[in-house]
């Protein structure tokens, strides 16, 4: 009697490597960004933390990053499956859309969190300013 070959179909990838540093090196930019200002300048950006209104853009712009990093790693893993790593036939359409996708995330996420470490002390200082005119 003789055994049934099992044959072992390639598991499919949720990440390659490159997604995944790419998603690692966003946050440490954005993690040195922020200490790096708070180490610099920590009479400028300590109104993110001190300041109520800077303590709720300080939360949305958390609440961004945390969301695009778990949007980009689910469009990676959908991305994985529709267009799987390794195959050859459709690599040009991988890549346009693998770019494209990051494109995207970088600008609805990324920049966002971005201007509110650099701007967002300085929008709140002027909005003080302004409503302790007389």
């Amino acid at each position: 009697m003789s055994q049934p070959t099992l044959s072992a179909a390639p598991r499919p990838v949720l990440w390659t490597s490159a997604q995944l540093r790419w998603a690692v090196a966003q946050a440490v930019l954005l993690a040195s960004l922020a200490a790096g200002l708070l180490l610099l300048q920590f009479d400028y950006a300590g109104v993110l933390f001190t300041h109520p209104l800077g303590r709720k853009v300080l939360a949305g712009a958390l609440g961004m990053a945390v969301a695009g990093f778990a949007i980009q790693l689910a469009a990676a893993a959908g991305l994985n499956c529709w267009l799987p790593p390794g195959d050859e036939t459709r690599r040009g359409l991988r890549a346009v859309v693998s770019w494209a996708l990051g494109a995207v995330l970088f600008v609805v996420f990324y920049l966002p969190v971005v201007f509110v470490l650099l701007i967002g002390p300085a929008s709140i200082h002027i909005r003080e300013a302004i409503t302790n005119m007389p």
